[in-house]
């Protein structure tokens, strides 16, 4: 399974990956529990699934979390862009 990373700064990759909380979460757009896991690395930077990058593609664009196609997956949260990237083999889940 591929993986990806992005760049997103602490507070929002603590954000994402929390499971209470964040865009996956039974608190999230979806209202339950979506597959996929977003992993805090701990020094901004999360690693996502496939399904996690799959589910945050299919969030509405007003929504925190999202992904759009602009030349490659970007992770929008607020007015910042961030990019994802194919992690190295050795960060793989």
């Amino acid at each position: 399974m591929t993986t990806y990373m992005a760049d997103v700064g602490r507070a929002e990759a603590r954000w994402l990956a929390d499971t209470a909380r964040g865009p996956l979460s039974v608190a999230g757009f979806y209202g339950q529990g979506v597959s996929g896991l977003i992993t805090d690395l701990g020094d901004g930077h999360v690693l996502l699934d496939e399904n996690a990058l799959a589910a945050l593609r299919g969030l509405p664009p007003d929504r925190d979390g999202h992904v759009s196609d602009q030349r490659g997956p970007v992770l929008c949260i607020g007015a910042a862009r961030h990019r994802v990237l194919a992690a190295p083999p050795s960060t793989g889940l």
